[in-house]
């Protein structure tokens, strides 16, 4: 799976525990057997109508408005970027043979470099996640 791949994950597990159907990004590989995925929301009580880079201390999200790419988000959608998790491949594939998760689309390569530099600027990212980042900027060009 590349960078970009919107995912749809039917028991997607929040970082308190909750068990939710989540849109999920992948923003990069680590190494050979990790992803690292961002999870989405389209409920805007807390978050700018202002497309693209959101850079709230609290609240630091990309902004995809309705209507424009990727076309699986059928409303207004922010990709939250203060949680970032990094993930098995070998349960993405786990999930995938279940039919627990799926592909839907893949965000084009302006707009995940703009996501990859704007997920960079958060205050919850760690310095490796980074330079993965960075890294899969690098590749973009």
């Amino acid at each position: 799976m590349r960078p970009g791949q919107v995912l749809i994950d039917d028991q997607f597990v929040t970082s308190d525990g909750s068990v939710l159907k989540k849109y999920c990004v992948v923003l990069a590989q680590i190494s050979t057997n990790k992803y690292i995925l961002v999870k989405t929301t389209s409920r805007e009580r807390r978050y700018s109508n202002a497309p693209k880079c959101q850079l709230h201390p609290n609240f630091h999200c990309y902004h995809i408005p309705n209507g424009s790419e990727p076309t699986c988000f059928s409303k207004a959608t922010w990709i939250q970027l203060d949680e970032f998790y990094e993930t098995e491949i070998s349960s993405v594939i786990q999930k995938g043979i279940e039919k627990i998760i799926r592909k839907t689309d893949v965000i084009s390569k302006a707009n995940l470099k703009a996501l990859l530099i704007c997920a960079t600027h958060s205050q919850d990212i760690t310095p490796e996640q980074e330079r993965i980042l960075n890294t899969t900027i690098s590749a973009l060009i």
